[in-house]
């Protein structure tokens, strides 16, 4: 009986699943690598890719599917809110398809919530009859400006520089050692705009949290100098 019942619920899921258009099916997939990315579950993250996947981040870094999954390990979960994802537009050519989304949530820096967004965009493609991603891109959306006072209307604010060595992080006159304290240090000057300049013997995994974090709080980084 038990049996009987598990087979009928398999298929009408299966019916369900049948039942959406591939834009529909693209979003629900998208919804799924957004969770397991909040997660930290680089095994499901693994389920919804390709083999060749990779990933470019809001500033252009190109990750390959290996380094994706090693971000995404249960060791380097933080706390955040979950990722909203709306406005989605899709286009589906046979076994290919595109969708962009709106990604979008809150974060805690330095004891201080910040809401940030990004544009995403996926390719996906369909293997053995399931849809996979092949890549995707993601774009700040820059949060509203606020309203400036008529004393400081107009007065253009230069970006903050932060220095990333192999030791340590160099900003506002003082050194930090981790992301996280350099964030927290950002949100008590309340810093919206930075430049990031990595030395020579720079920390590639360093680097790759501060992009990251900074998306994530909403803090655009103007420019990336790797010299």
């Amino acid at each position: 009986m038990k049996s009987s019942i598990f087979l009928s619920l398999m298929a009408a899921a299966c019916q369900l699943h049948a039942q959406e258009t591939p834009q529909q099916q693209l979003q629900q997939l998208v919804k799924r690598y957004t969770q397991a990315q909040h997660d930290f579950a680089p095994e499901r993250i693994d389920a919804l890719v390709t083999r060749d996947f990779f990933e470019v981040s809001p500033v252009g870094e190109v990750d390959p599917r290996e380094k994706v999954l090693g971000f995404y390990l249960p060791a380097n979960k933080r706390d955040a809110s979950e990722m909203e994802v709306s406005e989605p537009v899709a286009h589906v050519f046979g076994d290919s398809g595109a969708i962009m989304v709106r990604l979008s949530g809150t974060a805690t820096v330095g004891g201080e919530k910040r809401s940030y967004a990004f544009r995403g965009g996926f390719v996906a493609a369909r293997e053995d009859g399931k849809w996979k991603l092949v890549s995707v891109q993601y774009t700040g959306i820059r949060p509203p400006k606020p309203a400036a006072s008529s004393a400081v209307a107009g007065a253009a604010v230069a970006p903050t520089l932060v220095v990333v060595g192999s030791q340590d992080i160099k900003v506002l006159d003082t050194s930090v050692r981790t992301p996280d304290e350099l964030f927290k240090l950002l949100a008590e000057r309340n810093v919206g705009t930075i430049v990031l300049k990595t030395e020579e013997s720079r920390d590639y995994e360093t680097i790759g949290k501060i992009i990251y974090t900074a998306a994530r709080a909403g803090i655009k980084i103007e420019k990336v100098d790797n010299r």
